[in-house]
This record gives C-alpha cells, structure tokens and sequence, in this order.
C-alpha cells in the first residue's frame, strides 16, 4: 500500500508531471500525424497551456511538428496567428527551418526569405525525408 502511494506521489511532483507531458506528446506524434483528422487533435493537445508550457519549457524542437500541423490545416489559421507570438517568444532558444519560414511570413513579412526558407524545407525533406509522420500527411 505504502509503495503505491509513494509512486502516486511520485507521479504528481511538477517535474514528472512535466516529462510525462513531453513523453505523451512524442509518443503521440505517430497517431496523430498518421491519422486522417489527428492534425486536429495535436494541434488542440499542444496548444493546451500546459502542454504548450511542456514544450517551451524542455522540447522546444516539437514546435516544428505543431507549426506544420497549422500550416496545412486551413480551419485553424485563427491559432496560426496565436501560434505565430509563440514563436516569437522562442525565436531565440530556438529556431528550425518550419519556424524561421513563419518568422519570416508572417512576423517580418519578407517574402523572399519564406520562399527561400521554404526550398530550403524543400531540400531537406529530399534529402532526408525530413520526419516520418509529415512525409506521410496530406493537405486536408
């Protein structure tokens, strides 16, 4: 009995509670950039406040995933512009090719560097097919 109340109480320390956030929204990257509509579902799952607050916290590098979830669904251009303050915040802990593209789109509107940041998201998907889940996505 003791055992599992000390696991509980191991479960709900801030700390746990922020890594089993972050494992939660790794793992479910498979379902939800592997499932018809799962775009949805991350894009509502990480921008909840404290998945959001996960993710710039320790895994910045999933803003990638939920920036390209909003890119290719047209219904959420509303959390597109909200997202973009987000990015914003964290353009100096951290960029990638996918964040510099709407840094460049949507915060200084210099649509030369988009489209340059956008071949260049070209190339290394090419060339590495960047990552599994957005190789096998379609534009809903």
């Amino acid at each position: 009995m003791s055992y599992t109340l000390s696991v509980l109480q191991n479960f709900q320390t801030p700390l746990n509670q922020l890594q089993s956030r972050i494992w939660l929204m790794h793992w479910s990257l498979f379902i939800f950039f592997n499932h018809e509509g799962g775009r949805n579902g991350i894009i509502d799952l990480f921008l909840y406040d404290r998945y959001l607050n996960a993710i710039q916290t320790n895994a910045p590098h999933l803003l990638r995933y939920l920036s390209t979830a909003l890119i290719i669904t047209k219904k959420r251009r509303p959390q597109l512009k909200e997202f973009i303050k987000v990015i914003q915040q964290e353009q100096y802990s951290y960029k990638d090719l996918i964040t510099e593209f709407l840094q460049c789109l949507y915060v200084n509107y210099d649509f030369d560097g988009a489209q340059q940041k956008l071949r260049e998201c070209e190339d290394v998907s090419f060339e590495i097919c960047i990552i599994y889940f957005m190789c096998h996505t379609s534009l809903q």
